[in-house]
């Protein structure tokens, strides 16, 4: 539902009532006003009615006012339409009123009369036909007994309706949606078994056929381009239906149950239940036979702009009602991501009733109950309406806070009317009084000016709204405004000291801001704050900080339903000798003999309006001992145990956490089996030729394996094996690859492969994606990752996050263990785990944007720095190298000075301008600490596709000139041009084609003689450098 409406008390009476309600005009001051009130009569009985049809033609008979003939008349119709016309059809339901003009005593006066137009319970458009019947032919009645049974005895009563092609039925009175417990409709469909009561087995049942698809579609009663389609579908052949159902805009979808095979890009979960999403034709909801069926109940949830249904079949001579199945989520954003279902304005819908893909020339279908009616009462319905329009007012004016101050001026908020004969967003009627009684029709009137007021006597005043609807009901809100002395003439005053100073790089406690007056709820204060940049945000901690020098303003805004009262305090931050250092992000884990290069930690200093950054220094220490400056770029790994790292500028220090060193043999026998560690010790290693095994030992459910060094996700694939050994080992319940953010350990990714004994569940962050026909036990299991997705059984799987930077962490857990189990990591990012004891494994380059092919004459490309990773070596800068090279071979020079010639930093970006034809060489190189190589290169080419530019003198491309045959033709000048080549480069030429089909040039003087009668053509042409050309021609005519 879009919107939960704040019900006041709502008075349904016709206009003349609103006086006695205290809201007429008896106290208005008018003393001219004529009170006399004037009657129509006619000869004899009145013609009018007192009401109609919707539809009817009326013709206004002319009468008398005070024995005088009236002159002219009007008809006003319910939405205030005015008609000067004797004349007119009915086309609005609502009350109607006729007024009449005649001369009396010299004197123009007028009198009224009024008459309601109401619908038919049904509106029927096509070939319909519809009944009342005791009795439904299609099934005996459905009640359940105690037991859930059907009780086969009870008839049901309801109303028949036969449609045709083209043809609906509307169910003009509107239904509430918003008890989900009560079905909207009860149905039931003619297509099916069509002698159930003369057939004794199943075998001789006769089956008729009408529709392959009945439509249900629920109308929002105050916007009738908003609606829900629900669609009954039977595809020849099935024995079933399906349900499915979808928004304007939406594509129908229907929700089966899931089942361990179904296709995981098509699975949704939904309240804690996995469904399969059914868009095609043929699929949805499939739960009720089409040839047993006896009964489709519907229902609504406005909460959660969810469809259900029930249905009833015969079995075993007993009716058994089904439980309550979900046919669609409609907004749900993983069924309908571009169109979610933003639900009914109120819940209160119209229903209509059609059909489609005829089989039969009608469409039968017996309805037993709609929005609770059931039987003969769904048509005994009052169509008169009596409700009136329900007044939406403010959150702000409920209960008894709402306080006004003495001689403050007030502006009076808008209220909403809701009403069906009203337009949503009606505005109500608004009137004010002092000491308001609604007992009491002369209460004082207060005079609004532009919706506003000023109190001048303490009380109480009162806000009355109101609104009528199109049949004169009239729905009232009255809200109470204690009115006092407030301060200063206003409600409420905030104040706070004007001008605060502090140090720039401080955590300002905001300062305090006192309330006086009416109001006295000081967490309604909010506070906003604006930078120096002009930006404004609302603070929910108790602190700002001052991140450079400057002023913040702070805003305090306390708001009433009639007025925001503010105050401003300005904090003037100035500069300071404070320094702050960022939060250090290290590995895991540290390799004993490895070589480091770590990330920069940023010191900030608070003496601009900016913080200016610098670089802090490094220390390390390893094994406890004392903390020894290093290089960051290169920091070696002693330690045997642990280190831990001391960051420091200007006397300003952070501290690592103390970080687990792993010996794995780096710069001796390379152990691979030691670069997964278990943290809790019930994992043993062992290396084999076929890769490496970690065994539990058997005490453990669980047992995380975390990988030592940091790995690239762009290159990430893991290759496994979950080893039986013969009935040695236990298959542990699944096998979970967690990939983690370095930059970011809370953002995570979870591939979870789950044993199903026979085949390999495969989920992303619990989300079921596939299930292989392969056993979990003693075959290889892979799963990689490819440009935003991760490819497991030879299909791509797209995942929608994203990973600050290419850097992962990984971590492997056996779940559900009931014992000892082994785990054999067979490839790890493509590389080979085994025995071996030396690494050969090459390390990779990630370049996030590459610039490849052809590119326009200088274009600016921007080189980005390449990521660097190496599955058993850390990553060290020195090993990365950056070259570009222009066609001729030399080194390029960036826009802003830099030679790229391989010893320039690899850690920033380069903007480069291509300004050379011909191939540019782009290329990353890296060389582990283990002498592995690798390269990533690019080649953006520079190619002159641009023809030159060619422009003649005063004519025009194809344009005609004449001249006279014997006449001395002079050629137009011209001039050339090209992006790249010079002017004397380019090659052009003139050529003139005769009428004959000779082809000269013009003299050296540029002329030629026409000699030939007819048309000349002058041709133009030029070449640049590199084979582009351009053309030009005119024409001269010769007679």
């Amino acid at each position: 539902m879009r919107k939960k409406w704040i019900k006041f008390l709502a008075a349904a009476c016709c206009l003349t009532c609103v006086a006695a309600a205290g809201v007429g005009i008896a106290n208005l001051g008018n003393d001219s006003y004529d009170a006399k009130a004037y009657e129509i009569t006619f000869d004899g009985e009145s013609p009018l009615q007192g009401e109609y049809a919707y539809g009817t033609s009326v013709s206004i008979p002319m009468g008398f006012i005070d024995g005088q003939k009236t002159t002219k008349c009007m008809v006003i119709s319910p939405s205030g339409k005015v008609y000067e016309t004797a004349d007119i059809v009915l086309s609005e339901t609502g009350r109607y009123t006729i007024v009449w003009y005649a001369t009396v005593g010299g004197k123009e006066v007028s009198a009224e009369k009024t008459f309601s137009v109401t619908k038919s319970v049904f509106t029927v458009s096509g070939g319909v036909e519809y009944e009342y019947k005791e009795v439904l032919d299609k099934t005996p009645g459905l009640d359940k007994d105690e037991d859930g049974v059907m009780d086969a005895g009870t008839q049901l009563g309801g109303y028949k309706v036969s449609l045709q092609p083209d043809s609906s039925f509307r169910y003009n009175q509107a239904v509430d949606l918003s008890d989900s417990s009560v079905p909207f409709a009860h149905i039931f469909p003619y297509h099916g078994i069509t002698n159930i009561a003369e057939a004794a087995t199943k075998d001789e049942y006769k089956y008729n056929e009408e529709a392959r698809n009945y439509l249900i579609t629920l109308t929002d009663c105050y916007d009738s381009t908003n609606s829900v389609t629900i669609d009954l579908e039977w595809q020849e052949g099935r024995t079933y239906w399906n349900f499915k159902a979808g928004a304007v805009g939406q594509t129908a979808h229907g929700l089966r149950d899931a089942g361990a095979t179904s296709p995981v890009d098509e699975l949704v979960e939904i309240d804690g239940a996995k469904y399969r999403i059914m868009y095609a034709p043929g699929q949805g909801r499939t739960s009720c036979n089409v040839m047993d069926n006896y009964g489709l109940k519907l229902y609504y949830d406005t909460e959660k702009n969810q469809l259900f249904i029930t249905f009833c079949r015969y079995a075993s001579e007993k009716y058994t009602v089904n439980e309550r199945k979900l046919i669609a989520d409609l907004d749900n954003e993983r069924i309908n991501p571009d169109s979610p279902f933003k639900g009914f304005t109120t819940g209160e819908v119209y229903i209509t009733f059609s059909a489609k893909n005829y089989v039969s020339n009608v469409a039968n279908l017996d309805i037993a109950s709609i929005g609770g009616l059931s039987g003969s009462e769904i048509g005994n319905i009052d169509m008169h309406d009596t409700k009136a329009p329900v007044i939406e007012v403010a959150d702000a004016l409920q209960g008894d806070s709402a306080f006004i101050a003495l001689n403050e001026e007030i502006q009076i908020p808008n209220a909403f009317a809701h009403d069906l004969s009203l337009a949503y967003d009606t505005k109500a009627s608004v009137a004010v009084y002092y000491a308001y009684d609604p007992n009491n029709s002369k209460n004082v009137l207060v005079g609004l000016t532009d919706g506003k007021f000023t109190p001048t006597k303490p009380g109480m005043y009162t806000i009355v709204y109101s609104a009528t609807d199109t049949s004169g009901n009239v729905g009232t809100a009255a809200v109470n405004l204690q009115c006092a002395l407030g301060v200063d003439n206003q409600a409420l005053k905030l104040t706070v000291d004007g001008k605060v100073q502090a140090n720039a790089g401080d955590y300002l406690p905001i300062p305090e801001c006192t309330l006086e007056g009416l109001y006295t709820d000081k967490t309604a204060i909010k506070t906003y704050v604006q930078f120096e940049d002009g930006e404004n945000v609302l603070l929910d901690t108790d602190t700002i900080f001052l991140q450079g020098v400057g002023n913040y303003v702070l805003t305090y805004a306390y708001e009433t339903a009639f007025k925001t009262y503010t105050a401003q305090c300005t904090v003037t931050a100035k500069a300071s000798d404070k320094v702050t250092l960022a939060s250090p992000i290290l590995p895991e884990y540290f390799i004993n003999g490895a070589t480091y290069t770590l990330d920069a930690v940023t010191a900030y200093e608070y003496t601009a309006k900016e913080p200016v950054q610098a670089e802090s220094k490094v220390y390390i220490s390893e094994d406890g001992d004392e903390y020894v400056l290093v290089d960051r770029k290169a920091v070696v790994i002693n330690a045997t145990q642990t280190v831990s790292f001391k960051y420091e500028h200007k006397g300003v220090a952070t501290y690592s956490d103390t970080i687990k060193v792993v010996d794995v043999g780096f710069k001796g026998e390379l152990a691979m089996e030691k670069y997964f560690y278990n943290e809790e010790g019930v994992v043993t290693a062992s290396a084999t030729a076929q890769g490496v095994q970690y065994v539990s030992d058997g005490t453990a459910k669980n047992a995380m394996l975390k990988y030592v060094n940091v790995l690239s996700l762009s290159t990430f694939s893991v290759d496994f094996s979950v080893l039986g050994g013969k009935g040695a080992y236990v298959a542990p319940a699944a096998i979970t690859v967690t990939i983690v953010d370095y930059y970011d350990r809370d953002n995570k990714i979870a591939l979870r492969f789950a044993n199903g004994g026979a085949t390999v569940n495969f989920s992303i962050d619990g989300a079921q994606k596939a299930t292989t026909e392969q056993a979990f036990l003693d075959t290889k299991i892979t799963a990689s990752y490819d440009k935003g997705s991760f490819k497991f059984g030879g299909t791509l799987y797209p995942w929608k996050g994203a990973f600050t930077s290419d850097k992962v962490l990984l971590w492997v857990t056996l779940e559900g263990m009931d014992g000892t189990a082994c785990l054999q990591i067979n490839k790890l990012c493509d590389n080979k785990f085994s025995d071996a004891t030396k690494d050969k494994a090459d390390p990779t380059l990630y370049v996030s944007k590459l610039h490849t092919g052809y590119q326009p004459f200088n274009t600016v490309i921007t080189i980005v720095p390449a990521s660097a990773s190496d599955v058993f070596a850390p990553y060290v800068e020195s090993g990365l190298r950056l070259t570009a090279k222009k066609p001729d071979g030399t080194f390029a020079t960036s826009v802003d000075g830099v030679l790229l010639d391989g010893t320039c930093s690899v850690t920033r970006a380069y903007e480069l301008e291509l300004d050379t034809l011909g191939i540019y060489m782009i290329l990353y190189e890296y060389t582990d600490q283990n002498g592995n190589y690798c390269s990533l290169g690019y080649s953006p080419t520079l190619k002159d596709e641009t023809n030159p530019t060619l422009i003649v003198e005063g004519v025009y491309e194809n344009q005609v000139l004449t001249a006279a045959w014997g006449e001395t033709v002079t050629v137009k000048d011209y001039t050339v041009s090209d992006d790249i080549s010079s002017e004397a480069s380019i090659v052009s030429w003139i050529s003139v084609f005769y009428p004959s089909g000779t082809v000269r040039e013009p003299e050296a003087n540029g002329t030629f003689y026409a000699d030939e009668k007819g048309n000349y053509t002058v041709y133009y042409c030029a070449y640049d450098e590199t084979g582009n050309y351009t053309t030009f021609a005119y024409v001269v005519s010769v007679s």
